[in-house]
């Protein structure tokens, strides 16, 4: 039994093995396709099916496949972490940056993850277009700088308020004098 055919006169449309090759294995499988110049048992040939299903499968094949892997360091990875992670739906990364930042010595660790985020990221989520993945990592890079500046200024006037709030209470500069002075006051 020979199924309906989706318009009322397909005109065959031929995939070339370039095309052929920017279709992910997966969804190849899925269809059935083979290459036109090695026709078996498998399923239809490229030729052989609607226009309109080839032009579905090259609009998704083209989605997910145009171009070079999109890669790169995410500043985004690097100051949300688990957030950032959470959105891109890469779960294991997600669990391991949100531990890494609770303890602080790990923070460093952080840094490669954020090399690895865009292209786990390209991966972990489906997306409309390469394009639209860029956008995409773009504005949450730029919020991820803002964010970051923004922390980095905060700590750096805490930082000055405790110091000068030290200084002035024990009335020197040196920290081990402040350490022999708060030393001293828990001895009594």
């Amino acid at each position: 039994m020979q199924p309906e055919p989706l318009s009322p006169n397909p005109q065959p449309v031929t995939l070339s093995p370039e095309e052929l090759a920017t279709i992910p294995p997966e969804l190849r499988a899925k269809l059935h396709l083979v290459p036109e110049a090695v026709p078996t048992q498998a399923g239809p040939i490229a030729s052989e099916l609607p226009p309109e299903v080839l032009a579905q499968i090259r609009a998704v094949a083209g989605a997910q496949t145009s171009g070079a892997e999109p890669g790169g360091f995410s500043w985004a990875a690097l100051v949300y972490g688990p957030v950032y992670y959470a959105a891109m739906k890469d779960w294991p990364f997600m669990i391991f940056s949100a531990l890494a930042s609770v303890f602080v010595y790990t923070i460093p660790l952080l840094i490669p993850l954020a090399f690895f985020a865009r292209r786990r990221a390209w991966h972990k989520k489906t997306w409309e277009s390469e394009e639209a993945f860029m956008k995409t990592q773009k504005q949450w890079d730029k919020t991820g700088i803002i964010a970051g500046a923004f922390s980095l200024t905060l700590l750096y006037f805490v930082s000055q308020y405790v110091y000068t709030t030290f200084t002035s209470t024990f009335g020197t500069e040196d920290p081990s004098e402040i350490l022999k002075q708060v030393q001293s006051q828990y001895q009594e």
